[in-house]
């Protein structure tokens, strides 16, 4: 919102929604309607509906994946959608990793491995290495601290080890204080999108990850190294940290960008 009120002229409006809403605050006039969000509220959305209300002549999307996947029916569809995932689909714009590059401070790296949450929703499966990694970092807790975000106390619990440090939800900037140290950052399950990841490499922070998980665009935008065992994540972990990390940044969109990208695109449409 405050990219797009630095370079539009115009009135710039931001109506929030969620499942209970009645849709009611979404009223005209607007040149263009932007949706931000995830699909269970965009289907409750027809789009008919709010080009009548608000008399627009675009509606765009923007979100980790393409609203104009083959999954959203033809009616569904935004005349443009925005994503951060490179899933081939037609008109759409692909924004690399984007992020506020002034909130991450680059700070001089310790011995800390932070590893991810659970998810419970993949319990058991290849999708979700949350218990393993834990007694796979286990060596190499006499070499390094090992913090690990707490998310889902009774599913993690039983996996939970005594040397770990529990990283509880805090706000973003104490998230931020508290993990600028961490030399590595290990993935734990499966990401649709992973916004973490800018967290960790906008900072120079290394990112390992078991096979399978994460977006094949991450993976080579970033050069991710992966892993199929044990034995291959502490071979990682104990490398040293390449200085190209601390170029990563460099690969990441700030927001300033994300608002020019959005903005040429729909004038031109």
């Amino acid at each position: 919102m405050r990219e797009f009120k630095r370079i539009l002229p115009g009135d710039v409006r931001l109506v929030n929604v969620d499942l209970a809403s009645d849709l009611s605050a979404i009223q005209g006039p607007a040149d263009f309607v932007l949706f931000v969000g995830y699909r269970n509220i965009w289907r409750r959305f027809s789009l008919p509906d709010i080009r009548q209300r608000t008399g627009c002549r675009k509606i765009a999307s923007l979100s980790d994946y393409s609203f104009s996947l083959d999954w959203v029916e033809a009616n569904s569809k935004p005349d443009w959608s925005f994503c951060f995932a490179d899933h081939g689909g037609l008109n759409s714009t692909v924004i690399h990793a984007p992020c506020v590059k002034s909130y991450y401070v680059n700070e001089p790296k310790e011995k800390i491995i932070l590893m991810d949450h659970g998810w419970p929703g993949q319990a058991n499966t290849e999708l979700e290495w949350t218990f393993r990694i834990s007694t796979w970092l286990t060596p190499l807790s006499v070499r390094y601290k090992i913090l690990r975000i707490a998310r889902y106390h009774d599913y993690e619990k039983p996996s939970w080890k005594a040397h770990e440090v529990a990283l509880p939800m805090v706000p973003f900037s104490e998230w931020l204080r508290l993990t600028n140290h961490v030399e590595s950052f290990v993935v734990t399950h499966i990401e649709t999108y992973g916004f973490q990841i800018m967290d960790m490499v906008a900072r120079g922070i290394r990112v390992i990850s078991p096979v399978g998980l994460l977006p094949k665009g991450h993976v080579e935008r970033f050069q991710i190294p992966l892993f199929k065992n044990g034995e291959e994540m502490r071979k990682i972990l104990m490398s040293p940290v390449e200085p190209r990390w601390n170029e990563m940044v460099n690969l990441c969109s700030d927001y300033s960008e994300v608002a020019e990208t959005i903005v040429s695109k729909l004038k031109s449409l």
